[in-house]
């Protein structure tokens, strides 16, 4: 190989290993960045000059042009991906469920202090001592003082019940928004990323790791399924529902009951909307869709 020949070699491997640096450098620079996995500089060959062609040999006698970079990888495990995912929405579950159980036996008081049992209790005592002697002004009046203690305390367990009713109302408003968001996020990152890829030069790995930081903080939130289609967006169900597509995104919708008190979760894709007499929008046939079969 002559002398500039070689030159041009030794160039090539000190530009991929400036390249490789500057991978090393970004993946330490975003070492705590919530949802970033590490980069990896892939090395490939530049090409090659045929000296002569063999036709009886293995292979032709050639000389390397030097190596190049073939592509900026990201060093992500798919199995661990959808295992976490899976487990994550099924963490998300139990907690929600020992939450609710918690806050119940509170109210009740079943975890410390006065429980409601005793309230119970105390009023099936008195109305027994009462049975043995109904005459007496003694168990009459012990009567009245547990029959108030019960009823004071059934208005409070009734309160904080309904109470605790309403706030997890409201979280699953405030959950569908989230939702929602993350869908319009996903839908806005699938875009983006195919802009960048097309060309078939850049990965957009930042892009990716945003997306992939979504979809696990979505799993937490529903049971999801996802996949990538030949464009290289990623799509996403819930509930065995299409929610994000190439084209939108199918928003959950929620709407207060025909009794005014809880909100009906539905896919606004299947209802249809309609307009009352004063011009407000609302939707019809949310029953027929709803996003979970209670």
């Amino acid at each position: 190989m002559p002398l500039m020949g070689s030159l041009y070699v030794g160039t090539s491997g000190l530009q991929t290993s400036q390249n490789a640096l500057n991978t090393t450098g970004h993946n330490m620079t975003n070492a705590d960045t919530i949802g970033y996995v590490r980069q990896q500089t892939m090395l490939g060959d530049k090409g090659y000059n045929t000296i002569s062609i063999n036709t009886t040999g293995i292979a032709n006698k050639q000389l390397g042009l030097g190596v190049t970079y073939s592509q900026i990888r990201q060093v992500r495990d798919v199995f661990l991906d959808q295992t976490y995912r899976e487990e994550n929405g099924r963490l998300s579950f139990y907690e929600t469920y020992y939450s609710a159980i918690e806050e119940v036996e509170t109210i009740l008081g079943e975890l410390d202090g006065a429980s409601f049992q005793s309230s119970l209790d105390g009023i099936w005592e008195a109305i027994q001592e009462l049975a043995k002697d109904p005459d007496s002004a003694v168990t009459q009046g012990l009567l009245m003082q547990k029959a108030y203690t019960f009823m004071t305390d059934a208005q409070s367990v009734y309160q904080s019940l309904s109470d605790y009713q309403d706030n997890l109302n409201l979280d699953i408003k405030n959950e569908i928004d989230v939702i929602n968001e993350y869908g319009a996020k996903i839908k806005q990152l699938n875009d983006d990323i195919r802009k960048i890829e097309t060309g078939g030069i850049e990965k957009a790995n930042d892009l990716k790791d945003a997306r992939n930081q979504l979809i696990d903080e979505l799993s937490g939130m529903a049971n999801i399924e996802y996949f990538d289609d030949v464009m290289g967006n990623v799509l996403v169900k819930i509930e065995g529902h299409m929610f994000v597509t190439p084209e939108r995104v199918n928003e959950i919708g929620y709407q207060l009951d025909e009794n005014a008190t809880f909100y009906d979760v539905f896919w606004k894709d299947d209802a249809v909307l309609s307009t009352d007499f004063e011009g407000n929008e609302f939707y019809e046939g949310v029953k027929e869709a709803a996003v979970f079969d209670l």
